[in-house]
């Protein structure tokens, strides 16, 4: 759809919106925003082949501009979900909430004093969200809200990237280098990974920081043998000074994972692990590209049992090709038969740079993915889990939702804190992202590619400059 704003620099708004609302409908939406009398006012046409629709929307200005830039966001985008609903035939479960975070609007109510049945209010009132999806974005904000008061001055979290894995899956666009790429360049990312771990860890000592969480994700973590990986636990406690309060490895893929990487991983001072079968259905699993079976998961689960971790995550992801609703709670069903801490259920996008998406394979349709999301969220409830963080991916059709579920008193720290962004998180690796919210917010991103960060000999004179300049203005300490 060709997008025309006249009036406002809100041209992202509309875009995002339209392709959460009508991601294959051809036309023009032309917009214009004034202001006139102490109001905003937003309207909206939409041409498209099978008819016009129009519509309008206004809002009172306040007296703080920063304030009113949010208005007429607000009120843009009102004007576009009331056009688009025609074409829609009924409301989203969304309604007009185009954001990745959903639970911040929460949290910031929470925070100023709101209540969880004002925040659940706002939502319904002002973006059209319906009770279901506004009750658990109510729970994920108060627990992020929690979080956020729990800071104290110079805490942060640490993540490092393990940008490899044994194959690449169909849905992936993460950055991840399969195949022959670990034979490569495994051994020299591993050095280059240490060092970094390293600059971060005498930049904490020198501000006399404190790691609350961290997180070794990818990729495939156990790609790597056992006493590498106990060398990196070990890099991670010598960054973070003294062990941290949770240590969370992403193991990954159950066909990765043994009982020698597992101890290894105890011994090193981790506190959390995932084991991620994305589905039990074997069938899915070859046509997806992982290399193990439904029967692998549980060897994974119970091996991890046996190495004496007792907070284990397990990620599903619903709207795998092929796969309709019976297919995903079957798999719900057995993972929940491992009783894990913590099950993540995914919703599948079609991303840009996956095999999935360059092959124009068919998408599940957006009422069965409604379905299974909402069989998830009944099959857990009854099981005694609650969503304690979520988020929304762009590119899905129907804009659905990625949600972490836990039992009671296991929440990942780290997830709430880097889904939220509350919390100064350092990362370390390629691609890995620094997000520092002390102060204004700032990202720092290190090379995409394990090629390119390997040969980036001046990355950490570059990150440990960045830092000493972003605390020092902030006046953090």
């Amino acid at each position: 759809m060709k997008i025309t704003v006249r009036g406002s620099t809100a041209l992202y708004t509309v875009e995002q919106l339209c392709q959460m609302l009508l991601p294959s409908l051809e036309g023009n939406c032309i917009c214009r925003v004034s202001r006139s009398g102490g109001m905003v006012y937003a309207a909206c046409r939409m041409e498209t082949a099978t008819g016009s629709t129009s519509a309008s929307s206004r809002h009172k200005l306040t007296q703080d501009e920063h304030t009113n830039v949010n208005l007429e966001r607000r009120t843009l985008a009102r004007a576009v979900y009331r056009a688009a609903l025609v074409h829609l035939g009924k409301e989203p479960a969304w309604g007009m909430l185009s954001g990745v975070r959903p639970a911040k609007l929460v949290r910031a109510h929470l925070e100023r004093g709101g209540t969880q049945q004002g925040a659940t209010t706002f939502l319904e009132r002002e973006y059209f969200v319906s009770p279901q999806k506004s009750a658990l974005c109510a729970k994920a904000g108060k627990i992020a809200a929690e979080v956020h008061k729990s800071l104290q001055k110079g805490d942060f979290s640490l993540y490092a990237h393990i940008p490899f894995c044994p194959s690449r899956c169909t849905y992936c666009s993460f950055i991840s280098a399969a195949g022959d790429a670990f034979r490569r360049w495994g051994g020299d990312y591993f050095r280059c990974l240490l060092e970094e771990l390293a600059m971060l860890g005498r930049f904490r000592e020198e501000h006399a920081m404190r790691a609350r969480s961290v997180y070794i994700g990818g990729g495939t973590p156990a790609v790597y043998a056992p006493a590498e990986l106990l060398r990196l636990c070990k890099a991670i406690q010598d960054a973070c000074g003294k062990t941290p309060e949770e240590f969370t490895v992403e193991a990954g893929r159950p066909d990765a994972i043994t009982a020698e990487k597992l101890a290894a991983l105890r011994s090193g001072g981790v506190t959390r692990v995932c084991v991620n079968p994305q589905t039990m259905n074997d069938q899915t699993l070859r046509l997806i590209g992982r290399a193990h079976t439904a029967e692998d998961t549980f060897r994974a689960f119970h091996l991890a049992r046996e190495a004496g971790f007792r907070e284990i995550n397990c990620d599903l992801i619903a709207g795998l090709p092929g796969e309709d609703a019976a297919d995903f709670h079957r798999s719900l069903n057995r993972v929940l038969s491992l009783d894990p801490e913590n099950i993540t259920v995914h919703t599948l996008a079609r991303k840009r740079g996956s095999t999935f998406h360059e092959l124009q394979e068919e998408s599940t349709p957006p009422e069965v993915i409604t379905e299974m999301l909402a069989d998830a969220e009944s099959l857990l409830t009854a099981a005694g889990y609650s969503p304690y963080y979520l988020y929304r991916q762009k590119y899905t059709g129907g804009g659905f939702e990625n949600i972490g579920w836990a039992k009671p008193g296991h929440i990942c720290l780290y997830n709430v804190s880097m889904m939220e962004e509350i919390g100064d998180i350092f990362s370390a690796g390629a691609g890995a992202v620094t997000k520092l919210t002390s102060g204004q917010f700032t990202r720092f991103t290190n090379p995409k590619y394990p090629a390119e960060y390997i040969a980036s000999t001046d990355r950490l004179e570059v990150r440990s400059r960045e830092l000493c300049a972003y605390y020092q203005d902030c006046s953090v300490f």
